[in-house]
């Protein structure tokens, strides 16, 4: 039996990967001291965001049914693993500007990938009431809002 929580795992690993990433960048002496900086910002970010969901997924009532079906799973697994393929491409970071464009373009990608997984979970017209769809939502809108701080970062270091 497949849930929502066994996605959500797999979102919370992408988010400390990420936060991974950013620490080795962040502690890289080839880098600017800006580039360092804005790494380290971003890593904690990435933290806070993957406690986020960690929440969300301690919060989810173990009554109420949350269980997909395993082709939909396999379906969303695969996205998954095709946007982790895509995130391993090599990146040069050149300045500050270079970092934050590369991560707002992969926050964008998160973004398509979580309502890619949203639409899958669309079956009929009843599905938008479910939990599971409720609980993606919640996902998508704390995606929608580490967009809109990656913008407001990048429009304030213009």
């Amino acid at each position: 039996m497949y849930t929502i929580i066994d996605l959500i795992d797999k979102l919370i690993a992408i988010e400390r990967n990420s936060e991974e990433g950013y620490i080795i960048l962040s502690e890289s002496k080839e880098l600017s001291e800006r580039v360092r900086i804005i790494a380290k910002v971003f890593a904690k970010r990435h933290k806070r965001h993957a406690d986020k969901y960690a929440d969300i997924k301690t919060k989810i009532d173990a009554n109420v049914n949350i269980e997909i079906d395993f082709f939909t799973y396999d379906k969303a697994v695969k996205l998954i693993y095709e946007f982790v393929k895509l995130k391993k491409t090599n990146v040069v970071y050149v300045n500050g500007k270079d970092l934050v464009d590369t991560a707002l373009r992969f926050q964008k990608e998160g973004l398509a990938l979580l309502l890619s997984i949203h639409g899958l979970l669309i079956k009929s017209h009843t599905d938008p009431g479910t939990e599971n769809y409720k609980i993606l939502l919640d996902i998508i809108d704390e995606e929608k809002k580490q967009i809109r701080d990656l913008e407001k970062f990048k429009n304030e270091s213009a």
